[in-house]
């Protein structure tokens, strides 16, 4: 799709294609990749070239009430062992983001 409506790029979760996949497609432009809290799933989003890493999610919401819940050590090992731009996700307001940027 992200190719069909020229996007910039694309966000991959984890049920959807893969980097490799997507990268055929889309060439050079912005791929994410959804890691959870997942340090395996991390190394492989980096080693397979994604242009950023996606974790989460840190609080419930009601997009995703279901979804697995990231504990906040992910961020700070990713910050220290990937040298990529890192995103969180999930149930993030105006009255919890603080929690993340610290």
């Amino acid at each position: 799709m992200a190719k069909k409506i020229g996007a910039d790029g694309c966000h991959i979760g984890q049920l959807d294609n893969t980097v490799i996949s997507a990268r055929k497609d889309i060439k050079k432009k912005i791929i994410g990749v959804t890691c959870h809290n997942s340090k395996r799933l991390a190394l492989k989003a980096s080693k397979d070239k994604a242009d950023y890493l996606a974790f989460g999610s840190f609080f419930k919401s009601r997009l995703k009430p279901y979804a697995n819940k990231a504990d906040l050590k992910i961020l700070f090992w990713a910050k220290k062992n990937i040298k990529k731009p890192i995103v969180v996700i999930g149930g993030i307001t105006d009255k919890n983001y603080k929690k993340l940027i610290k």
